[in-house]
């Protein structure tokens, strides 16, 4: 039996409250006193016992100092404020337990030693595991993510009156986690609170610029700032999943889904408001009314709203699975409704009919058109007087009424540099086509900058096809009246020449056109309108470009060198045939000069069939074999090389 004050004191100690038998030792723990006569066994066990006593006053300080008693730096983190809370919920049923033993002491006037372990026996493994993980927390400044990775890890291993109350820790905090996550699914919102802590983080975002100063606008205008997105379009770009702040249990696929959804709800949000003013682009248009998409998600959220609320205050923990089902579900209604609202309602199809048209040349007039006007000019690097937007209104004039998004085209041709040749420079000229958000979701800064690559080259390559074609017309114009036959002889290997060099720009051309840019479109066109998936038309539309970019050459810069040479060869020998009379005055340097073309041409034809016959094969490059065979489909130029 324990002496007379040992039993009220050692029930006092399990409250983390120490007297004259039981005291607090150096360590912080608690011990009995030394001149305390015990028996060892006796002394042993209750010695053993006092470590829940330790344990209990170092969780009722973190308890204090996290709930009642703040005196960190800073805004308190919700996620530790939860994980206290939980530990008061846990000491509870230990504080009943010692409470019922005082009444039993009072009651009785004793307490056996046997009686008082067994009653606490079930929280010997479950007080000094949640103990250290107090310690740890309050150690490392744990974050949320952490925090919940560690309280996860902790529940699969623990058992029994532990496990539970790990269970009840890591429900606490997976409530503040799963309302921050609520919040951004429903509104694309966080919360000030634990902001700082989601794995949905602001960046700062730059703000696209165009590829080149319009050349067409004068000197004024080039200079003035450029036009800022809205503010819809920078929200969009300013959030990011920071995969250290992700709990590892989260696949990044669902961050990445929960991102989307966040953005979609909060831009089709905006959509469903009342609008404060009667702006409206130019090629957008509605159909079938103004806010549909938008409404329609701003219901399903509201459906959403009780499903996410039931699943954060259930009294059981949230399994992963079903977050990320919840996460699916909605994902799949935001992409659906975004669709609609870009295709349906903003005119999508539209803009994607002008970037055919006028970055891939689909209207081929207006871009012959304008070369025949910038042809005389093209022949010198350009000048800064030089006024392309008046070239470009008058193609645009000529072929027709104003289209939609045609208002804000413009040409851009960055400045020549110091000794820069003119095809160099001119082959740099570009378009631009200013997009109004939220179309520019799908053709942003980026994805126009590389339309404006493919629409150089398609020009560049229309523009050579263009001057061998008026060579051999001027050609064909004089005829070979009032030529000696010495002189008709001398022009012969000229004009055999162009013939080549216009087999080989025919049929890149027609292969660009045909083989890559319709089959391409196409299957972009029947993306946009049949998927209803706005992420299965974003991965179209950049699987699209992507490919146009390859099989245009843009990515092989050998491939896209040997060309460039044989763009300028072939302008080398347009130049002759304009100086034809000339030249047959001297024809022994007029024979040298195209002859040194002609050998160039050669050379620069055999490599490319070889470099591209090294990459072609029928399965993993069909385009490649494709030009090919337009190009050599006799095996005439293998067997000239």
């Amino acid at each position: 039996m324990l002496i007379a004050s040992l039993p009220e004191e050692v029930l006092y100690a399990l409250l983390g409250y120490p007297g004259s038998v039981v005291v607090l030792c150096a360590d912080g723990t608690f011990g009995l006193a030394d001149d305390l006569v015990l028996d060892p066994s006796e002394r042993r066990l209750i010695e053993r016992l006092l470590q829940l006593g330790t344990c209990s006053a170092a969780l009722d300080g973190f308890v204090t100092e996290q709930l009642y008693d703040w005196r960190g730096g800073g805004a308190r983190d919700p996620h530790i404020a939860a994980f206290a809370t939980g530990l008061e919920e846990c000491l509870a049923p230990y504080r009943s337990c010692i409470l019922a033993l005082e009444q039993r002491l009072i009651a009785d006037g004793t307490l056996p030693l046997l009686e008082l372990q067994l009653s606490v026996d079930r929280f010997c493994l479950a007080l000094p595991r949640l103990r250290s993980l107090a310690e740890r927390v309050r150690a490392e400044a744990i974050g949320a993510a952490p925090l919940l990775d560690l309280l996860s890890d902790e529940h699969a291993v623990a058992v029994g009156h532990s496990r539970e109350c790990v269970r009840l820790l890591l429900w606490h905090v997976q409530r503040v986690f799963l309302a921050q996550l609520s919040t951004w699914l429903l509104h694309g919102e966080l919360l000030p609170a634990s902001a700082a802590s989601f794995f949905i983080q602001p960046v700062d975002a730059p703000v696209d610029a165009p590829a080149a100063a319009p050349a067409a606008a004068p000197a004024a205008a080039a200079a003035a700032p450029a036009t800022a997105p809205d503010a819809e379009e920078r929200l969009w770009r300013s959030y990011e999943v920071v995969v250290p702040l992700k709990p590892l249990l989260l696949p990044l696929r669902v961050a990445e889904q929960a991102l989307f959804v966040g953005k979609a709800a909060r831009l089709l949000r905006a959509a469903a408001a009342p609008p404060s003013g009667s702006r409206r682009g130019g090629g957008g248009g509605t159909r079938g009314g103004g806010r549909g998409a938008a409404s329609e998600l701003v219901s399903a959220l509201d459906g959403f709203e009780s499903e996410l609320g039931e699943l954060r205050c259930s009294r059981r923990v949230a399994s992963v699975g079903e977050v990320g089902a919840a996460v699916g579900r909605m994902g799949a209604i935001a992409t659906r409704l975004l669709w609609s609202h870009l295709v349906l309602e903003r005119g999508l199809p539209r803009l994607l009919e002008a970037l055919k048209a006028h970055f891939l040349l689909g209207r081929g007039e207006v871009y012959h058109r304008l070369l025949l006007e910038l042809l005389p000019a093209m022949r010198k690097p350009p000048a800064p007087s030089l006024d392309l937007g008046l070239a470009l209104s008058h193609a645009l004039a000529a072929s027709g009424p104003e289209r939609p998004h045609e208002a804000g085209l413009a040409l851009t041709l960055p400045p020549a540099a110091a000794g820069e040749s003119a095809y160099a420079a001119w082959r740099r000229l570009g378009l631009r086509l200013p997009v109004e958000w939220p179309l520019s979701l799908l053709c942003g800064g980026e994805a126009l900058r590389r339309y404006s690559a493919l629409f150089s080259r398609l020009l560049t390559v229309k523009r050579v096809q263009m001057e061998l074609h008026a060579a051999w017309a001027s050609q064909m114009g004089r005829g070979e009246r009032g030529r000696s036959p010495p002189e008709q002889a001398a022009l012969r290997p000229l004009w055999r020449l162009r013939a080549h060099m216009a087999f080989w720009v025919d049929s890149l051309q027609y292969y660009l056109q045909v083989d890559v840019l319709d089959v391409g479109w196409q299957a972009l066109a029947a993306a946009a309108a049949e998927e209803e998936d706005f992420e299965a038309l974003a991965a179209a539309h950049e699987a699209t470009l992507a490919s146009l970019s390859s099989q245009c050459f843009l990515q092989a810069g050998s491939v896209s060198a040997a060309l460039h040479s044989l763009f300028q060869l072939c302008l080398a020998l347009c130049r002759l045939a304009e100086l034809a009379d000339t030249g047959l005055r001297q024809p022994a340097e007029w024979a040298a000069q195209v002859d040194a073309i002609a050998r160039e041409f050669e050379r620069q034809t055999s490599f490319l069939l070889a470099h591209l016959s090294s990459l072609a094969s029928p399965q993993a490059s069909p385009h490649l074999s494709q030009l090919l065979l337009r190009l050599n489909f006799n095996g005439m130029f293998r067997v000239g090389g």
